[in-house]
């Protein structure tokens, strides 16, 4: 409400940008360290590469998904796996994750982002979506990070950064 040009307007806009600063700092401060507290425990870290464009058109999530900064969390985990001499393993984000049941590897088409839990046709398991998600990109890496060719030998896991 500061007149333009006026020197109170000056100070007004140093103090709202000290602000944003401050906000900024503290949301780098926790990714670095919830970041290093990842890598340092774990030698390898999967994640799902998230289409977080096309996620922060939902305008119920948009603001939760971009406060998040997912891109600055896994260009950090990555590096510091690396410095750790540890792997970071993205699982492609058209991967249905969600959508293969973990038990028997069924892949449930039909599945809505609203259905939580789901059972599974074929060894009737019942499945928290979240969790199923959470063991089918678990096993994805390891199988990516320890696999072996088409002639059976074992090919040297290749460090992955974001």
């Amino acid at each position: 409400r500061k007149k333009k040009g006026s020197a109170n307007r000056a100070k007004a806009r140093h103090r709202v940008a000290g602000l944003h600063e401050q906000v900024a700092n503290q949301r780098k401060d926790f990714l670095h360290k919830l970041s290093h507290n990842i890598t340092s425990r774990f030698g390898l870290v999967a994640l799902e590469d998230l289409h977080v464009a096309g996620m922060v058109k939902n305008h119920c999530l948009a603001k939760s998904i971009s406060d998040s900064g997912w891109g600055a969390f896994v260009t950090m985990c990555g590096y510091k796996a690396n410095l750790s001499g540890g792997y970071l393993y993205q699982i492609g984000r058209f991967f249905p994750s969600s959508k293969t049941c973990s038990n028997c590897g069924y892949i449930n088409s039909n599945l809505q982002l609203s259905d939580r839990d789901w059972l599974c046709p074929e060894c009737s398991t019942t499945l928290d979506r979240d969790i199923n998600a959470a063991v089918n990109i678990l096993a994805q890496a390891t199988a990516g990070v320890a696999g072996s060719n088409a002639c059976g030998d074992c090919v040297r896991p290749a460090k992955l950064s974001a």
